[in-house]
């Protein structure tokens, strides 16, 4: 999947792709991410900036070579990697892991835009290809918590290693779905 996103630093749009992981995302994960993370929290000392990552490296090989994992999908603005999600599918579709890189982190100058919201289309398209309605669940990092909500995820009021359970409705999962198809540019 293609859509545009927005460097808000440039004021330019910018072709976004959604597509599966390989070895080669292990490696632009290691070369852009990591080093990005040290410099901000090590070397400037940002006490502001608290990026989370998972350990992107271990889910996308384990996506790789596991009959059991589903599909970890990286996001790609040129050849720059700007976002990761991986899924699994039980009877209801999971939203396991999702992150836009740290360049993206709120208050950053320059950060790219609609990367997490193109991430949630993704995730709705293939709810609906497994006839799921668009509905997915989600466990959210507190940071992304307001994000969820702003998106018409809903609470349940469940948790699961500290984290919120959120759930995406098929309604709210529609109006999401209209409101990004703009900015579709193939599917």
């Amino acid at each position: 999947m293609k859509f545009l996103s927005y460097d808000s630093g440039e004021k330019f749009e910018y072709e976004t792709e959604i597509r599966s992981a390989t070895s080669d995302t292990i490696h632009d994960f290691s070369l852009t991410w990591n080093p990005y993370v040290d410099d901000k929290i090590i070397r400037q000392k940002d006490r502001d900036f608290n990026y989370r990552c998972f350990e992107w490296d271990r889910i996308i090989n384990m996506s790789l070579s596991s009959v059991f994992i589903d599909k970890c999908y990286a996001v790609y603005t040129g050849t720059r990697l700007d976002g990761l999600l991986s899924f699994r599918h039980q009877r209801r579709l999971y939203l396991d892991f999702f992150a836009t890189a740290p360049w993206n982190y709120y208050g950053t100058a320059g950060r790219m835009r609609r990367i997490g919201s193109g991430i949630v289309y993704f995730t709705i398209k293939a709810s609906l290809s497994l006839s799921l309605d668009g509905e997915f669940i989600l466990y959210a990092l507190g940071g992304s918590e307001q994000y969820c909500e702003k998106i018409g995820m809903v609470p349940t009021g469940d948790y699961k290693f500290g984290l919120k359970k959120y759930h995406m409705s098929k309604d709210k999962a529609a109006i999401f779905e209209r409101s990004f198809r703009k900015y579709i540019i193939t599917e």
